[in-house]
């Protein structure tokens, strides 16, 4: 799960980047040095451990307990965060994650330049895809009223 939360975070930080124009190699080229930057990976870490920290503390107790059978599950049942059900069979899960982040933050430069790499052979496929959906979609006989 944690790796999970961690990902999540690092993909939607890196989206603007992997979305970007296609024609727009320079601002990709900017986000790319900028993470390859130590201080700005430890900014990020930094960021993202807050983040982290800010989902686990989202209250999930009562949907939990109504996903496992309780209709009516008590104040302190309700009041459980992300954090709290995580951290239930590893009393270190918040120390382990925050270390996580810190160490993925580190290697952000390196998959950044390897992403910089990668985008204009995804998007050529994503551009690929679309255009065989499309032309699939023309061929598809239609019924009549």
């Amino acid at each position: 799960m944690r790796r999970l939360l961690i990902a999540v975070l690092a993909l939607s930080i890196a989206a603007p980047a992997v979305a970007a124009d296609r024609d727009d190699r320079r601002e990709t080229d900017r986000v790319v040095r900028q993470l390859s930057d130590p201080r700005i990976a430890r900014e990020l870490g930094d960021t993202l451990g807050a983040l982290v920290d800010a989902m686990m503390d989202i209250r999930i107790g009562r949907l939990a307990a109504v996903l496992n059978g309780d209709r009516n599950p008590g104040r302190a049942e309700s009041e459980r965060t992300i954090g709290d059900l995580a951290s239930r069979d590893d009393p270190y899960f918040r120390d382990r994650t925050r270390a996580e982040v810190r160490t993925m933050t580190t290697g952000t430069g390196a998959a950044m330049r390897a992403m910089a790499v990668a985008i204009p052979e995804l998007m050529r496929t994503a551009d690929q895809i679309e255009r065989d959906i499309a032309r699939i979609a023309h061929s598809i006989p239609l019924p009549r009223d």
